[in-house]
């Protein structure tokens, strides 16, 4: 199975470097920086590629320019560019399966208590806005190409050296007895994925998807109470929970699905706040 990578020294990137490299796959990666491991290639842009005589089995982009890394006035413009030379590739290159990493962030304020992938966009910021525009992008560059398409929508992904998302400031806020603030601890959460399982999920697409396109929502096995999530993450790190309810917090919502949920490679929250307990220090 022939991989190229977009982003691949990102945080979901490095982490699929390994995992790829785990189960031996051919890897290409996009980046600026060199490869993890020796034996795989390397492209500083997609477009230093030689397109002729070349096809890949999937293509999985993760560049993006994020709140996180970036201004917020800068990463429409940047994604932009990214998503452009990104669909310029799809164009040009055979790939039977090509993976477009989304976020949540589509959809804007969500004003209603379960959010499924039919939900109507509400006033997102520059980042969704620009990854609304980069799915459809994809979508319409793939039109009339001999391709799968699959867009996730991601929550926050957890794993060794994540972003400071809500997962990873929750952690961190009790480890050094700093106080949480939430909206409700009767609220709850699937806000999360296992990096490892973004992983398995777009290999399980790539076997079973039957569509040319879908768009899922990724999300946690289970559905746990604020509260509950608190008092887990307290005895996972041995230290009490300080926190304080507060409207200042964003509303709660459960991500769900309409379709496709079968397909989702998933882990319960009490394993991903263990399994960041044990990788945190390592």
């Amino acid at each position: 199975m022939r991989i190229i990578i977009t982003g691949a020294n990102g945080f979901i990137g490095s982490s699929f470097q390994n995992l790829f490299k785990k189960y031996k796959y051919d890897l290409t990666i996009i980046s600026t920086k060199p490869p993890l491991f020796d034996g795989i290639k390397r492209f500083k842009s997609l477009r230093e590629i030689n397109y002729e005589n070349l096809e890949f089995d999937a293509l999985i982009h993760c560049a993006a320019s994020t709140p996180l890394n970036s201004s917020i006035e800068d990463v429409l413009k940047i994604n932009r560019l990214i998503d452009k030379e990104f669909c310029n590739f799809v164009e040009k290159v055979p790939i039977k399966h090509v993976f477009y990493l989304s976020s949540m962030a589509v959809y804007g304020k969500i004003e209603v208590d379960k959010v499924d992938e039919y939900q109507v966009i509400n006033n997102p910021n520059n980042y969704g806005i620009s990854k609304l525009l980069g799915e459809e992008d994809l979508i319409n560059c793939s039109k009339f190409l001999d391709n799968r398409i699959s867009i996730i929508r991601l929550p926050g992904v957890v794993g060794r050296n994540m972003p400071s998302t809500f997962f990873r400031k929750l952690y961190e806020s009790i480890l050094n007895q700093k106080e949480v603030k939430i909206r409700s601890i009767s609220a709850e959460f699937n806000n999360a994925i296992l990096v490892k399982d973004l992983f398995f999920t777009i290999i399980n697409l790539f076997k079973k998807q039957k569509e040319k396109k879908i768009i899922v929502n990724h999300h946690a096995k289970n559905i746990m109470k604020m509260g509950n999530l608190l008092d887990f993450f307290s005895v996972t790190i041995g230290k009490d929970c300080i926190y304080k309810e507060s409207n200042e917090c964003n509303p709660p919502f459960i991500i769900t699905n309409k379709n496709n949920s079968d397909l989702l490679i998933q882990t319960t929250i009490e394993d991903m706040i263990k399994h960041f307990h044990a990788s945190y220090f390592a």
